[in-house]
């Protein structure tokens, strides 16, 4: 899977990386240490790649993205996944792998848009992500159901999802609000 996303974009050999740290135990002390170290080095990458990228030339379609970064409403939205988990954390199973991984994506990924708020271009590894998190919401809902706390996040998260949707479209052509006026 990495060479052929690294065929189509040079950044997927990240994903090297995170394979080995999305198969850590949650919150431990070495995923923490791990994901800790995750994000200084994409700060590092974040000062040091728009100087390394012109000098040798490459990437010259992102250099417009240096010294912009996303809007806070999108670190907010990226946070979704890992504040359930840390909400729900007592009643998550310990043992579900497959659950697991998608914990410690969760976590990345909301790590890779708080990093990307000095950088659009940062925000972009997040893409390789968010897979992860459809099965973090199916496996999660899926436990919930067994606490009948299921239908609650469900309509959470509809109605969660929705109201960013209609807040980033409203600033463009396909603003909802004209659309349905």
């Amino acid at each position: 899977v990495v060479v052929v996303a690294t065929l189509i974009h040079s950044s997927a050999v990240m994903l090297i990386a995170l394979y080995f740290i999305a198969n850590m135990k949650p919150w431990s002390a070495k995923f923490i240490g791990v994901a800790a170290a995750f994000v200084i080095m994409m700060l590092v990458f974040d000062t040091v790649a728009p100087g390394l990228f012109s000098t040798l030339g490459v990437f010259e379609e992102y250099s417009s993205t240096y010294d912009s970064g996303v809007r806070m409403i999108t670190v907010l939205v990226a946070f979704i996944p890992l504040a359930f988990a840390l909400v729900f954390r007592g009643y998550l199973p310990d043992d579900d792998n497959e659950l697991n991984c998608a914990v410690n994506m969760a976590l990345i990924y909301a790590m890779i848009y708080l990093v990307s708020t000095q950088n659009v271009y940062v925000a972009r590894f997040g893409m390789y992500i968010q897979p992860m998190l459809i099965v973090f919401y199916t496996k999660f809902i899926t436990v919930m159901r067994k606490s009948n706390m299921s239908t609650m996040i469900y309509y959470i998260l509809v109605f969660g999802y929705g109201a960013t949707m209609v807040y980033f479209t409203n600033t463009t052509q396909y603003s909802f609000v004209r659309l349905l006026f």
